[in-house]
């Protein structure tokens, strides 16, 4: 029987290829838990510029406590292994690529899913970091339904720009592939919403937007790179999906860096519907909060003063005029409109045409009788 393999006290579970690593799944006896190990493949842990990298990950990992995003544990050097190297992290479960395998990720459980994602990017910006590899695989779930990020490339944003490492090209903003050093939050943001698409439209649809280099092995590099290029927004793939879904979408995958959300906070706070602080309000925005003031022309104005100035009883020292609010919602209630004026005056009108029309009817009716009499004096005279 093979003896099964350690890692220091670690034993190995279940092992899997990545694209730069070898990840384990690992039982903890000391803590009795399931943890995560990485180890990258050798050809790259020989390059010292990705040993440095690494190296670097567990270390700002290490300052970094959210729930959002997979704990750190530690980190084992090349000196303590034979030169290899270990990085150690809670074990989290399935990831969002799993649930991508299996078809469309319904809504709100999408909704979900992004909102823990940028909890933890909203750690990890106000840290000054950047993630560098958002993808599906990247953002793992736990058994109870949380989204935990993972898998880092990160880099400290330095002043002007400085270094990050890549990700997978199907899922990095121009600014990171071409390296025109405008790199920040906002390239996670691009990132989560190659993600957020995938999710919602699928991976048939995904895969789709890159069509028009299909076949080019640098599809996804072209493709991001071309600023014209859009993907077609969520609705018009399927009705179902909510428009402010699909905007949002939109925005985080927008070319154009300055249409972009700024951070993960900024990003979550659109999401979730909460009210951006004032500095991220745009001026058209600011203009809407701002409740428009009645007008009240020249000539009415007048009428009101005057009407203010000659009520009963009082002269024009003995009573302020009104507010212009009150000014303007009492001469609404004295001048009738268009409508209600012939009405007053076909109600003013009816009782002289009443009492007209009961003295022509008793007038008739003394001459009917005195008819009569006259009538009734000859016959018998």
């Amino acid at each position: 029987m093979a003896e099964k393999m350690k890692i220091k006290r670690y034993d190995v579970v279940e092992q899997q290829a990545g694209e730069e690593t070898i990840n384990y799944k690992a039982w903890d006896p000391l803590t009795q838990k399931r943890i995560t190990i990485k180890e990258p493949l050798p050809e790259l842990l020989s390059r010292p510029s990705f040993l440095e990298s690494f190296l670097a990950e567990g270390n700002r990992l290490r300052a970094i406590n959210d729930e959002h995003v997979a704990k750190f544990y530690e980190m084992i050097p090349p000196a303590e292994v034979g030169g290899k190297c270990y990085l150690v992290t809670e074990y989290v479960g399935k990831s969002v690529e799993d649930l991508i395998h299996h078809g469309v990720v319904d809504i709100e459980t999408g909704k979900e899913i992004l909102k823990d994602a940028l909890l933890g990017l909203k750690v990890i910006h106000q840290s000054g970091l950047v993630h560098g590899n958002i993808r599906p695989s990247s953002i793992m779930i736990t058994p109870e339904g949380k989204a935990k990020i993972t898998d880092f490339r990160i880099s400290r944003l330095e002043e002007g720009g400085g270094f990050f490492s890549a990700g997978s090209e199907k899922y990095l903003p121009h600014e990171v592939l071409a390296g025109d050093g405008q790199i920040g939050p906002w390239s996670d943001l691009y990132s989560l919403g190659c993600v957020a698409y995938e999710m919602f439209a699928g991976s048939y649809q995904f895969d789709s937007q890159f069509s028009a280099v299909s076949g080019k092995e640098s599809r996804y590099r072209d493709w991001h790179c071309d600023l014209s290029a859009r993907a077609k927004s969520l609705k018009e793939i399927d009705y179902k999906i909510a428009e402010d879904v699909s905007d949002f979408v939109a925005r985080l995958m927008e070319k154009t860096i300055d249409r972009r959300f700024r951070n993960g906070d900024h990003a979550l706070r659109n999401l979730v519907g909460e009210e951006a602080p004032e500095e991220e309000a745009s001026e058209a925005e600011k203009e809407k909060k701002v409740a428009p003031q009645p007008q009240v022309s020249a000539e009415q104005a007048g009428e009101m003063k005057t009407q203010a100035m000659f009520q009963v009883g009082l002269g024009p020292a003995e009573k302020a005029a009104p507010s212009s609010e009150e000014a303007v919602d009492r001469t609404r209630r004295k001048a009738p409109s268009r409508e209600q004026a012939p009405a007053r005056r076909t109600a003013a009108q009816a009782p002289a045409r009443s009492t007209f029309l009961r003295d022509s009817l008793i007038i008739l009716g003394v001459a009917i009788v005195g008819i009569i009499l006259v009538l009734l004096i000859i016959k018998f005279v």
